[in-house]
C-alpha cells in the first residue's frame, strides 16, 4: 500500500491575509499527479459573495465535490434568509460539512477570508475534519505550508493598506512556491475591500 499523502497528490498552495479594512487571498492554479503536470488553470479559490471568499487545498476531486456542496448550501441560505452569508456563518457551515464526513473525510483544508457583521476583516482555517482556526493575521494551506507560513510571517504587518496587502501576499507566495516542485505556474491574488474587488494573475514557477 502506498504511503502517499492524499493531500499532496495534486499539489496546490494558498494564503489569506488581513489588512486595514481589506482582505487578500491568493492561490496557485497548477494541478498535477505527484510530479506529473496535468494542467495550469485549476480553480482553488471561490467567491461566496462580495464580502466572503474561500479556498480549498488538497485532493482535486474532493475540492470540486466539497465546493459544489458549499455552493448549494450558500445559495439555499440566501434563498431562505434573504441575505448573504457572512464570513463567520460560512466558516461554521464549511466546518460542519467537513466534520460530518470525518470517518471518510474530504482530503482538503479550507481557508476563508471576508468581513464579519461589524465590517472587520477576518480570516479562518479548517482542517480535514472541520476544526476551526481563527488567527488575527493570516492563514495558509497546501503542499508548501511551512514555507508559506515563514514567508507570511516575514511580509505581514498590522494595518496594511490595499496595495501593500496585495504585494505582501504576492511576494510571500512567490517565495514559497519557488521552493515547492508540485505547485506554481500561475499565482492568483484577490484583494477585497468594502467597495471593490481586485484580482491580479502573476507568473510563478513553471516546471
Amino acid at each position: 500500500m502506498s504511503d502517499q499523502n492524499p493531500m499532496e497528490i495534486n499539489g496546490g498552495a494558498m494564503m489569506a491575509m488581513t489588512g486595514k479594512s481589506c482582505i487578500a487571498i491568493g492561490y496557485d492554479s497548477k494541478i498535477g499527479n505527484n510530479a506529473e503536470f496535468l494542467g495550469k488553470d485549476f480553480e482553488r479559490v471561490f467567491r461566496i459573495n462580495d464580502e466572503c471568499y474561500y479556498g480549498l487545498a488538497g485532493m482535486a476531486s474532493d475540492v470540486q465535490t466539497l465546493h459544489s456542496t458549499m455552493k448549494f448550501h450558500s445559495n439555499l441560505y440566501k434563498m431562505k434568509e434573504k441575505r448573504d452569508m457572512d464570513v463567520e456563518a460560512f466558516t461554521h457551515m464549511l466546518s460542519h460539512e467537513q466534520y460530518i464526513k470525518r470517518w471518510s473525510p474530504f482530503y482538503v483544508e479550507g481557508i476563508i477570508a471576508g468581513f464579519d457583521k461589524d465590517g472587520k476583516p477576518r480570516v479562518y482555517g479548517t482542517d480535514i475534519i472541520g476544526d476551526i482556526t481563527e488567527p488575527h493575521d493570516f492563514i495558509v494551506a497546501g503542499t508548501c505550508e511551512e514555507n508559506l507560513m515563514g514567508m507570511a510571517e516575514t511580509f505581514w504587518r498590522p494595518d496594511l493598506e490595499e496595495e501593500e496587502l496585495m504585494h505582501a501576499v504576492a511576494h510571500a507566495m512567490q517565495g514559497a512556491l519557488n521552493r515547492d516542485a508540485i505547485s506554481g505556474w500561475k499565482l492568483h491574488v484577490t484583494v477585497v475591500t468594502k467597495e471593490h474587488v481586485r484580482t491580479v494573475v502573476l507568473r510563478s514557477r513553471q516546471d
